[in-house]
């Protein structure tokens, strides 16, 4: 077959005889197909060719790959200069740096390389022997040319960023062994997967909640949970924000504490964060027990003159938490108990029948103005009610806090199992209670059971150890809430703060005042994780002591009542002390009267035994 491309005549006479003639061989045998390789094809040039049908496939992409170029189809094992590759190590950089530069695949930069070689302009590393081919040479095959791509790492820093690519490289392991309760705490914010509804508010809203997280147990401990709402005077959503975080971080060391050889706070630099201060302020406190640490934001670029991108933080050092979030979304994805379900990601997965949700809630929140209250109550909504949401939540956290039958790193290395004896019928007895019978019945238990060892719950491990803990005493929790925003309350006549405000609770909040003087003016800080306490600070934001929160005892709770009933009387006899103190003094005039109405009546009583008599009658009346 004549070859008329200088190019190809270049290539066929480079090459031994017998490469020549196998490559014309090839090209006789596709020319005379008619475009398309079929399996017959195949079957029938693999006999022809003395090959398997995977080399014919492979020469034939190669062929037309190469625009029908003979040259492409030479077998360089054939060549003399087959010890040699065409590609030099300056090319092979230079075609990294194409797919590099291209944002979404390496397939573009291949097409870029063969339009940069059919314009004739210099390419780096390519001789001008190889030049003068108008199509690209053999060796310069896609599937030879892949073999040269970069790394997934380098791809990765080049197409994206510097933090994205560190999946790609070895990463940092760490495990809890050798960890105890609040040796580390990580605090993070997320939004629940659904919408409730919120009363006041026509719109459906997404629950938002901040919490803290023991890394040795595993355990949520402490939560808070909101709707996100607008303000009606603003218009604006309100969220989460630094106060909440302020107010999580008192609680859990007021009501938990830390732990004596040493507590790491571990925050972000977004919602869940701490001012510089209020960070110090804990350290100092602690005695430097307690230290914060914060996540580095991080936006270094990958090579010197890529721009920089938005600093952010590293999703890895809070890891435990990002696996516990999709445990969270998932236990509540029940369309029935937490209707109006979201989805992951509200632009690709979001059910459809979200907008009918919403416009069905409307129209009932439209209805519900003229409706009287005892239908409105009877009514049946397309959302949860948030109060409910929320109690159904924390169910739902405590089951997962309950769960034994995880794999979490490093449990059973840190000995956090249990042993446990199975007794006919399915009972299940641990086995310090076995330990602690007399031996007689310890012997007869363990004849009939069968002794097996279960993972410890995440609950069980931070109960078990949060006994160790040290917490913060009241004055050293209200340190931290001086400059939190606070409300002027006035102590009443009944000797009770009373707090309304539809953010902390939907019904007024009382606290005992018994101690302090009605009519007293304060600075009152609530925090919305402990409403069962306020601190009270003077003009001065000096602290002045913490309240106890005296709230309603439901009917049906015939012993708290009697307790409450108790309490009650005990404080009116201590505010009936001093009453009865200012009093001595009425008390001895009156005494002092009776004495004389006495001595002055004496001469008409007819004994000093009637005399004895009246001033004892006298004197029981007056006590």
């Amino acid at each position: 077959m004549e070859l008329t491309s200088t190019g190809q005549l270049y290539r066929i006479v480079t090459s031994t005889e017998d490469a020549r003639a196998k490559a014309m061989a090839w090209h006789t045998h596709f020319s005379g197909l008619s475009g398309r390789l079929t399996p017959a094809d195949q079957s029938r040039i693999a006999r022809w060719m003395d090959t398997t049908t995977r080399s014919v496939r492979r020469q034939w992409a190669a062929w037309n790959e190469n625009g029908r170029d003979p040259a492409a189809l030479i077998d360089r094992r054939l060549s003399p200069d087959r010890s040699s590759s065409p590609m030099t190590s300056e090319f092979i950089e230079f075609w990294k740096s194409l797919c590099e530069e291209n944002a979404r695949s390496s397939a573009a930069a291949y097409r870029a390389l063969r339009a940069l070689w059919r314009s004739g302009k210099p390419i780096p590393g390519v001789s001008p022997e190889l030049r003068r081919s108008p199509t690209l040479p053999r060796g310069f095959s896609r599937s030879n040319l892949y073999r040269h791509l970069p790394t997934k790492f380098a791809l990765r820093s080049s197409r994206v960023g510097r933090q994205s690519a560190a999946a790609y490289r070895p990463l940092v392991s760490t495990t809890r062994v050798g960890m105890e309760v609040g040796t580390e705490i990580m605090f993070d914010d997320m939004w629940h997967d659904f919408q409730v509804v919120v009363l006041g508010q026509r719109k459906p809203s997404r629950l938002l909640q901040l919490h803290a997280h023991d890394v040795f147990s595993a355990c949520q401990f402490a939560r808070g949970i909101k709707p996100r709402v607008e303000d009606p005077e603003t218009g604006r959503s309100v969220q989460l924000d630094q106060g909440d975080m302020l107010f999580l971080t008192a609680h859990c060391l007021g009501a938990y504490g830390y732990n004596p050889s040493g507590t790491r706070l571990m925050l972000e630099s977004g919602t869940a964060a701490l001012p510089r201060e209020i960070a110090e302020s804990l350290e100092r406190i602690s005695g430097g027990k307690v230290v914060v640490v914060t996540a580095p934001i991080q936006n270094r670029s990958a090579f010197a003159g890529q721009y920089l991108g938005s600093g952010k933080g590293n999703f890895r050092f809070k890891s435990h938490l990002e696996s516990s979030h999709s445990l969270i979304h998932a236990e509540t994805a029940n369309m029935l108990e937490f209707a109006g379900q979201t989805g992951s990601n509200s632009r690709i997965n979001a059910p459809e029948q979200l907008h009918g949700r919403a416009v069905a809630l409307n129209v009932l929140t439209r209805a519900m103005a003229a409706l009287p209250p005892e239908l409105v109550s009877e009514l049946r909504l397309p959302f949860v009610e948030a109060t409910k949401a929320i109690w159904a939540i924390e169910a739902v956290m405590e089951r997962i806090n309950g769960r034994t039958d995880h794999d979490l790193e490093g449990w059973v290395e840190a000995g956090l199992t249990a042993l446990e004896y199975d007794l006919p019928g399915g009972l299940r007895v641990p086995a310090l209670q076995v330990a602690a019978l007399d031996p007689d019945r310890r012997a007869a238990i363990e004849a009939v059971a069968q002794p097996s060892v279960r993972k410890l719950s995440p609950r069980e491990v931070f109960e078990a150890g949060r006994r160790k803990l040290v917490r913060f005493r009241p004055e050293q929790a209200a340190a931290l809430l001086v400059n939190a925003q606070g409300r002027e309350v006035v102590v009443g006549h009944n000797h009770m703060i009373t707090v309304e405000d539809k953010s902390l609770s939907p019904s007024p909040i009382r606290y005992l005042a018994h101690t302090l003087a009605p009519g007293d003016a304060f600075r009152c800080v609530i925090n919305p994780f402990e409403l069962e306490n306020c601190h009270l600070f003077d003009a001065r934001e000096r602290w002045v002591g913490t309240l106890r929160a005296w709230q309603a005892v439901s009917r049906i709770d015939q012993d708290g009542i009697r307790a409450q009933i108790a309490e009650a009387s005990e404080i009116h006899n201590l505010l009936l002390k001093p009453i009865a103190d200012r009093g001595a003094r009425q008390a001895a005039k009156r005494l002092e009267d009776l004495q004389v109405n006495i001595e002055k009546l004496s001469g008409h009583l007819q004994s000093e035994t009637d005399l004895g008599a009246a001033a004892d009658a006298a004197l029981q009346n007056l006590l």
